[in-house]
């Protein structure tokens, strides 16, 4: 009966234990930056490759860097992390913390990070020497408001020997391809199409949903808007402020790779290959690079480098017009297992455009002949099949010129569908014989009267 008594005491034991661990937050995940899409850590997710060539000298450098602070708001963030946890009843929901972190503060540590990336350039040749920044040195802003990092960036791509670079005469240059993009009717048609909650009707994606919801003891409604504000909590505190964040360890590993895999899609579909104009988008960029690579080529000015400062659109759909990280078997919401369990998809946005993605062609001279080898996040890439990554610059010229040659902004006047135009058309139609018919019954009243009046 003892015996009985003390089973039934541990069993019980068990349970209970079981069942209050379960309400914890205990998810401890390695390399968890890695499952944060765009808002992953530059410094986590990268590694940088060899830039060095035997027998050739790096003599130019041509540069887009992914930074847009309107991309990083935290608007309200404070009074909807204070909401959501007073609805979060479970031992794990007391675990979390209310946001207090300022918008400033975000984009000190995401300046951080692009600094970073000056510094790491400095292994090049071309940023080594003291420079006259006007004539051999251009910045570009392409989304505007970015002169305080790219100061930044300046002072730490170019300071000397501990001597701070201080000098604010300077100029930087306006680059207006993101606004002509914003207003480019038919790509942005393509995005605001794009089914968002596709992938999240999928049954294990609605199964994360109620388990997050358990996890949490959340006793209000909670659905793809209430997870997306965990996610996001938890990118922002782990991934930019560099804390051990509580609203992360909400997330099995197997969670995070659903939420990322989301992020993967709504970028390939917007951004990427799965919007039928991102190429014709990010062709005109591909023609910005060449034109300047050609001029380094030619040396029709001292400039040693250009770097522009730019939002995730141009630079993702720059990537897409050369060809850079093309799935063979496009992802979709309905791929996503066999995806997400091989691990075998490229377009993968945490690896290709983290905070601080950049992109570069750097002009080697290798006597007597010009090349070119492109970088990802500082990692050499292979482009158009070039030996090594190392293009020939006049092979590499066919190559470009069958991107640009035909590059225009001309379907952007494809602003309305077919349909839409037709339903103008319709529309035209229905009044034009609403006004027939209004105009010929006033003729027969005013006939109908004539004759009325003359019989008298």
């Amino acid at each position: 009966m003892g015996y009985l008594y003390n089973s039934k005491w541990i069993f019980c034991m068990l349970f209970l234990l079981i069942e209050c661990q379960s309400q914890k937050c205990l998810n401890q995940i390695n390399n968890i930056n890695t499952y944060f899409g765009e808002k992953a850590d530059y410094v986590d997710v990268t590694q940088s490759g060899e830039h060095n060539v035997k027998g050739c000298v790096p003599l130019n450098y041509w540069g887009i860097i992914r930074y847009d602070k309107n991309e990083f708001s935290t608007q309200n963030y404070a009074q909807l992390s204070a909401e959501f946890i007073k609805n979060a009843e479970s031992e794990c929901g007391k675990e979390l913390t209310q946001w207090s972190s300022s918008e400033q503060e975000i984009l000190e540590n995401v300046n951080k990070t692009i600094c970073f990336i000056a510094k790491s350039l400095t292994k090049y040749i071309i940023f080594r020497n003291t420079p006259d920044l006007n004539t051999e040195y251009m910045f570009k802003d392409a989304v505007s408001g970015n002169r305080d990092i790219i100061t930044q960036f300046m002072k730490e791509l170019l300071s000397r020997k501990g001597e701070y670079y201080t000098d604010q005469n300077f100029t930087i240059f306006s680059n207006n391809i993101t606004d002509t993009i914003r207003n480019c009717s038919a790509f942005q048609r393509k995005i605001k199409d794009f089914d968002k909650s596709n992938f999240a009707k999928k049954p294990e994606f609605q199964q994360m949903i109620n388990n997050v919801k358990t996890t949490l003891g959340y006793k209000s409604n909670f659905g793809l808007e209430q997870l997306k504000l965990v996610y996001d909590l938890c990118r922002y505190e782990e991934s930019i402020l560099s804390k051990d964040s509580a609203w992360c360890s909400v997330f099995t590993e197997d969670q995070l790779k659903l939420l990322q895999y989301n992020e993967d899609l709504l970028s390939y579909y917007t951004k990427g290959y799965g919007n039928e104009y991102s190429k014709n988008i990010g062709c005109h960029t591909v023609k910005e690079m060449f034109n300047d690579l050609d001029d380094f080529v030619n040396k029709r000015n001292i400039l040693k480098a250009i770097i522009t400062f730019t939002d995730s659109v141009q630079f993702q759909t720059l990537l897409t017009a050369l060809g850079i990280e093309e799935d063979s078997n496009p992802i979709s919401a309905d791929n996503y297992k066999e995806k997400i369990s091989d691990n075998s998809y490229l377009w993968r946005t945490s690896d290709i455009s983290p905070i601080g993605a950049n992109f570069a062609a750097v002009k080697y001279d290798c006597h007597p002949n010009t090349k070119v080898k492109f970088f990802l996040n500082e990692k050499p890439i292979t482009i158009f099949d070039c030996p090594n990554g190392m293009c020939e610059w006049k092979i590499l010229q066919e190559k470009l010129s069958g991107i640009t040659e035909k590059c225009t902004f001309d379907f952007c006047g494809l602003a309305s569908s077919s349909s839409e135009t037709s339903k103008d058309y319709s529309l035209l139609y229905i009044f034009s014989i609403l006004g027939a018919i209004i105009l010929f019954s006033i003729i027969l009243v005013f006939y109908g009267y004539k004759r009325h009046t003359t019989s008298h």
